[in-house]
């Protein structure tokens, strides 16, 4: 029972870290006067950060490598910028090609998180 605690307090720890992290990627959108929605998008940049780490966390625990939790961060933040970049409309969208290289910084500090947090 105990052990069951503890890795659902552990998971919610690595959800919450991705959640902020994506928090803090998004909410400059606030500051875009042209931005019909930043709430959406500061709430999807929340989502899309919180399931970043769970991805990590699941490939990531304490005894791995610091490259190995930088490599597989960078992988899973890229594939999730790449989603957000199409979405966008690819290469017709201007901000676009941005959101690709925050995800990939932003699963960066995202590996290294859930190598520290995860106990499994």
């Amino acid at each position: 029972m105990l052990a069951e605690k503890t890795l659902m307090s552990t998971t919610v720890k690595i959800a919450a870290a991705g959640a902020i992290l994506g928090f803090l990627e998004t909410f400059s959108i606030w500051f875009v006067p042209e931005e019909p929605y930043p709430t959406f998008i500061v709430f999807a940049g929340v989502l899309k950060g919180g399931l970043t780490a769970l991805l990590v966390a699941g490939w990531i625990n304490r005894s791995s490598s610091v490259i190995k939790a930088l490599t597989v961060g960078g992988l899973f933040g890229f594939l999730m910028g790449t989603v957000v970049f199409l979405a966008k409309g690819g290469w017709s969208s201007f901000d676009a090609p941005f959101v690709v290289a925050t995800g990939v910084v932003v699963g960066l500090l995202i590996g290294l998180i859930v190598r520290r947090l995860n106990e499994g």
